[in-house]
């Protein structure tokens, strides 16, 4: 018990101390130019996002990500891409930033935080995280798509360069409330389906049937338990 209570304590310490340094950093970061403000909201808008978030340009980060620890989410862009993107392939990445708030999944890393904080000992609870932000990524580049329906193969493009950029960003992150824009573990299989324009906007039916058998051996399990306790 000392084991595991010490472990969880450990994990969360440092999760927070990592939150604060990062929020620290971000206070003292320079708001995004006119332009890509007035990017973001034209972006939102067609995404249906009601509520626009700050937009602040970091030169310490590689990749961009949406990042929330309470209060206004900010979406967080490398000072070299503001320089170096023109205005349609920061829109695609503000698209996909901005998804990311539309599904909400900036309230998916706090319940993540605080389960991988007390599981920090199974790894299957560190699996489940990576495969979690394989299908956000994935969820993500299709709004991207289906906003830009003819710029594609511009986007897969987009994606790659920020690969390139991937390991300048891993200043130890994993547990911080954040959603990058990309992953290693994700990257082959998000180029294929943006080029391939392989999107799923409903559950297909091999998932479904999956969903329906996993949910019929875990329900009968579940009330039998709430039973015996009553």
């Amino acid at each position: 018990f000392w084991l595991w209570a010490g472990g969880a304590v450990v994990c969360g310490l440092v999760a927070v101390t990592r939150i604060v340094r990062f929020e620290r950093l971000l206070r003292g970061a320079l708001p995004a130019p006119e332009r890509l403000q007035q990017l973001v909201r034209d972006v939102a808008r067609k995404l249906g996002v009601r509520r626009v978030c700050d937009v602040r340009c970091v030169d310490s980060v590689g990749v961009p990500f949406v990042w929330w620890a309470g209060g206004r989410a900010t979406i967080v862009l490398p000072l070299q891409l503001c320089q170096q993107f023109d205005e349609r392939q920061a829109a695609m990445v503000l698209a996909h930033e901005l998804a990311h708030l539309r599904r909400r999944d900036h309230w998916v890393r706090v319940v993540e935080l605080f389960v991988a904080s007390i599981y920090w000992w199974n790894p299957l609870a560190w699996a489940v995280r990576r495969r979690i932000h394989h299908a956000e990524d994935l969820c993500c580049d299709a709004w991207v798509c289906r906003v830009y329906p003819e710029e594609t193969h511009r986007y897969a493009e987009v994606v790659l360069k920020m690969a390139e950029s991937l390991e300048a960003s891993r200043g130890g992150a994993r547990l911080l409330p954040a959603s990058p824009f990309v992953e290693s573990l994700s990257l082959k299989a998000r180029i294929e389906m943006i080029l391939e324009s392989r999107f799923a906007p409903n559950m297909s039916r091999r998932s479904l049937f999956a969903f329906t058998v996993l949910a019929m051996l875990l329900l009968p399990a579940f009330v039998q338990s709430r039973g015996t306790q009553v």
